[in-house]
């Protein structure tokens, strides 16, 4: 059976904005697949960032009233859970090898 589940990790605050304040401008996610059978447990996972549009004064939601439902809801109007969830679906059927990232050619510079 596959399952699927959002992580909401952390959110980013703007501290005020057109006389509101604690307006959530961005959420930064994980979205799980796990696989079961009787014998094996695998799981993937995609992680994301999605800023928000900025609310006017009738569409905002005061920091107090908002919990994991609203932030899923809004995430939900922006992001495309069905191909995100074709995306992990396929990353299941695949076998996955690490790899040393020491080996990638450039990638110590890149982190400089």
């Amino acid at each position: 059976m596959i399952e699927f589940k959002l992580k909401i990790n952390y959110v980013e605050r703007i501290k005020e904005y057109n006389g509101m304040e604690a307006v959530i401008s961005a959420v930064h996610w994980t979205y799980i697949c796990t696989k079961n059978t009787e014998t094996t447990r695998d799981l993937r996972t995609v992680h994301g960032v999605t800023n928000l549009p900025l609310p006017n004064s009738e569409s905002f939601v005061d920091v107090s009233s908002i919990d994991y439902f609203v932030l899923k809801s809004w995430l939900e109007s922006v992001l495309d859970f069905k191909e995100l969830e074709d995306r992990l679906t396929f990353l299941l059927s695949v076998k996955m090898e690490p790899h040393p990232y020491h080996m990638i050619e450039g990638l110590n510079k890149l982190n400089q």
